[in-house]
């Protein structure tokens, strides 16, 4: 017997099925890094020929070539000194050349901020900003539909102003951390299931799997994870992680089971 869940192919969301055999003819896992603002720093110098001479968009770029994985960047407006700002419009068409894989999302404005208050107006604030600029660098001009805040943090009303913006899944803790603004039986019912659809809100929070700095096998829990979950599975780790050889083996580990079982 079959189920069905949601699967997140070239930024949109469609129904899949797990085979008998554990196997999705539709749809990738959901790899995504979060904290991303390196290669922003790098690339804003303009010394570079290619986005892809940047050691975590080289990486990256293999992984997708060898085995066709899509990733979603979740970014930091700015930090210290820099800001989106400070990055140049120089690399836009490539950018745009690699939209079918590579796509960036709002993280924080500033990873000492986070948004589980009603700060409505500094959130949207916050939000077209980052908007604006990752569409003049990148030329992406959709904002992505599945998101992951700093912290899991989002008010409701928050959360409320994103749908409206277009973001239809938020990914929540991979911890017993509350997140967003669920409430306890909410978060049982994620905790349980993988996931929870807040039918008023229309909106599908979906239980992040593991983050691959802390994972020693992954691939067996992501197995595990499928056990309980027939949707999506979200697998994430951060930027300044990306150096670390055995997060780059996690990574492509879950890119290469990834396309096994599309195949």
């Amino acid at each position: 017997m079959e189920s069905i869940g949601l699967q997140r192919t070239c930024g949109n969301f469609i129904p899949v099925s797990w085979g008998s055999k554990g196997t999705h003819t539709m749809g990738r896992l959901h790899i995504s890094l979060d904290d991303v603002k390196g290669i922003f720093k790098v690339l804003a110098e303009d010394s570079m020929d290619s986005i892809f001479e940047t050691r975590t968009l080289a990486f990256l770029n293999k992984m997708h070539e060898l085995y066709g994985m899509q990733i979603g960047l979740f970014c930091t407006y700015q930090d210290g000194n820099f800001s989106l700002e400070k990055v140049s419009e120089k690399y836009v068409d490539e950018f745009r050349r690699n939209q079918n894989w590579l796509t960036f999302g709002f993280h924080c404005y500033d990873e000492n901020l986070t948004y589980d208050r009603d700060n409505l107006n500094d959130f949207q604030r916050h939000f077209d900003r980052f908007q604006k600029q990752i569409r003049r660098i990148t030329g992406q001009k959709n904002t992505v539909d599945a998101l992951r805040l700093h912290s899991f943090g989002g008010s409701l009303e928050n959360c409320r102003f994103l749908r409206e913006k277009g973001v239809k899944t938020l990914f929540t803790a991979d911890d017993d951390r509350t997140s967003y603004y669920l409430n306890g039986i909410q978060m049982e019912q994620l905790k349980k299931m993988g996931s929870y659809y807040d039918k008023k809100e229309d909106l599908m929070f979906i239980r992040s799997c593991t983050r691959l700095e802390k994972s020693t096998d992954i691939i067996s829990e992501i197995e595990n994870y499928k056990n309980i979950s027939d949707g999506m599975i979200s697998v994430f780790t951060h930027e300044w992680q990306m150096d670390r050889n055995d997060v780059r083996k996690q990574l492509e580990a879950c890119c290469r089971w990834d396309g096994e079982m599309s195949d």
